[in-house]
């Protein structure tokens, strides 16, 4: 709005200012903030003139707000010329929402968003290939706290990657894979069944009596293959080994059916599991996984490429690992025992 523009003591008049300056604030894409601090001005200079009694129904029939929004424009009007210059410029960053939360709460809250609105900077100007978007969102939507916290997430990921790698075997490793030879039972005397198991089975028994928990972090993330017929034992050995389920990946192999009773198999399900707080560092990944299949019991690249964006590690453990991968170290009986050349 003009600040030349005489405004008349008029309620009509009033009411009419007040819609506009809510429109404006309501058609933002970011901040708005001035526009809000104008209309709690306003609220305030008519509210001394409604009869008593009447404010809710007035600024709600007359400005076409509800009474809380006006209420949070009212409080932006008192509160934002008590801060210094500073806080101010700070604070007109944000969303009129974000705006309201922090100057209407206590000192240290209002510190504890300024520290952030630093850091996001402070990352962007060091490092404005990675980090800029970070601030680039700050301005976009006016928030601060999710910004802040995918930069938290990145740098903690950055640290353990540069940790000391576990000892082979040993661990403690941060990040795991487990694709167990799950146990099935033949029937040799049915031509119909066709299915056959080239590896060395396993009972359930023997596969909850593995020491995994023994080469895990305190802080890290597991991955169980498992079939669907095999599914709800999964999920009873994951917790077993003292983790807790968060989600399913499924791989949906494009190229091959598979056998079963009942449907033809095309799918094989990863149950993503947790103990303590790991750091993983979302972004696209998803819960579908498609891609071809390869040998028998081969999971596809793609996957390892997943795994390693989202579970960070200096290195991690496979248990029952085929195949030689760089930064992988395989456990059991078809390891590889050494890098390849």
């Amino acid at each position: 709005m003009d600040g030349s523009l005489q405004l008349s003591n008029s309620l009509a008049d009033l009411a009419a200012c007040i819609r506009a300056e809510h429109e404006q604030v309501a058609d933002a894409m970011q901040v708005g903030l001035a526009h809000a601090l104008r209309a709690g001005e306003l609220l305030l200079t008519a509210k001394k003139q409604v009869e008593h009694g009447r404010w809710e129904a007035w600024i709600n029939e007359q400005c076409g707000i509800h009474a809380r929004t006006g209420q949070r424009y009212m409080q932006i009007a008192v509160e934002f010329p008590k801060l210094d210059p500073e806080k101010a410029t700070r604070v007109s960053l944000l969303s009129f929402r974000e705006a309201l939360r922090v100057i209407a709460t206590p000192a240290r809250t209002i510190t504890q968003t300024f520290v952030k609105i630093d850091a996001v900077e402070a990352a962007a100007a060091a490092e404005p290939k990675r980090f800029g978007k970070l601030l680039d969102d700050v301005h976009r939507t006016g928030k601060v706290d999710g910004p802040f916290k995918r930069l938290t997430v990145m740098r903690q990921a950055e640290a353990i990657r540069a940790e000391p790698p576990p000892l082979p075997g040993n661990g403690p490793y941060r990040c795991g894979v487990a694709d167990v030879p799950w146990p099935y039972e033949i029937r040799s005397d049915d031509p119909s069944h066709r299915a056959t198991h080239p590896y060395p089975q396993m009972s359930i028994a023997e596969i909850m009596a593995l020491p995994v928990p023994d080469i895990m972090h305190d802080d890290s993330s597991f991955w169980m293959w498992t079939t669907n017929h095999h599914m709800r034992e999964a999920f009873g050995i994951v917790e077993h080994w003292r983790f807790e389920p968060k989600t399913i990946l499924t791989w949906g192999k494009r190229n091959r059916f598979g056998y079963g009773d009942w449907l033809r198999g095309q799918t094989e399900h990863c149950i993503l599991a947790v103990r303590g707080s790991p750091t993983i560092t979302l972004t696209n990944q998803s819960t579908l996984l498609l891609a071809d299949a390869r040998a028998n019991s081969e999971k596809p690249d793609v996957f390892y490429d997943l795994v390693e964006s989202l579970c960070p590690a200096p290195r991690y453990a496979e248990l029952f690992s085929r195949h030689w991968r760089e930064r992988w170290d395989g456990h059991g009986d078809q390891a590889p025992k050494q890098a390849a050349e």
